[in-house]
């Protein structure tokens, strides 16, 4: 049975799975966490249920198991894919962004509730550039790909997914005449040094860069 141990919000699970040729016990380990707001019972009962299928899939028990909760398939692919065919500098980025923005929303669904309509909704609702978005769904493909590949999954749900458009640019529009007198006549009103005057004047009437501008000092 795994060995569950809680270590502040996380759950460390080790599974017992033999001996080696000298005798040294073989243990095979990996992390929970729960989502945040779940209750401290509810916590514990997601860790024995992750617990449970850890351990089937350390035993061998089954290879197609689509109960697996999205942070195992993903412990497997950090742990015997990405070492192996992805750059160092490629697995620290990927681990790194896994961490901070697919575990927390991903981790704990079971990859047969993972399907593109539930993609598409997570993917749309990241508060992030659309470029890093993008770079999330890369990963999250990867990991499904490789899943599916194994037989751990019969399919990938990475297809037709919608992704966040890049937002548009909005365009500085320039001030209309009657509030550009008054906005000048207010700047002559006030006691401001002259030079940061002439600065506001020259940027205002020839639609010069503040640095270019600056650059004329």
């Amino acid at each position: 049975m795994a060995n569950i141990t809680k270590r502040g919000n996380t759950f460390r699970i080790m599974v017992f799975v033999g001996y080696d040729m000298n005798g040294k016990q073989l243990v095979k380990s990996t992390t929970f966490t729960p989502s945040v707001g779940v209750t401290e019972k509810k916590a514990e009962k997601l860790a024995q249920e992750y617990a449970f299928e850890f351990e089937r899939h350390c035993k061998g028990y089954s290879l197609l198991n689509e109960n697996m909760r999205f942070c195992e398939l993903a412990d497997w692919y950090f742990t015997n894919y990405a070492p192996q065919e992805l750059k160092e500098s490629t697995v620290y980025t990927y681990w790194g962004q896994y961490k901070n923005h697919i575990e927390p929303v991903l981790g704990n669904i079971k990859v047969k509730d993972i399907n593109a309509p539930r993609l598409t909704q997570i993917m749309q609702s990241y508060d992030l550039n659309p470029a890093t978005v993008k770079k999330l769904y890369v990963i999250v493909q990867s990991i499904f790909r490789r899943g599916a590949e194994q037989g751990f999954i019969r399919d990938t749900p990475c297809r037709n997914v919608v992704l966040p458009k890049r937002k548009k640019s909005r365009k500085n529009k320039a001030l209309e005449e009657d509030k550009l007198k008054r906005f000048m006549a207010y700047l002559e009103s006030k006691p401001w040094d002259e030079d940061f005057k002439r600065i506001i004047k020259v940027l205002l009437y020839t639609g010069m860069r503040s640095g270019e501008c600056l650059g004329l000092a």
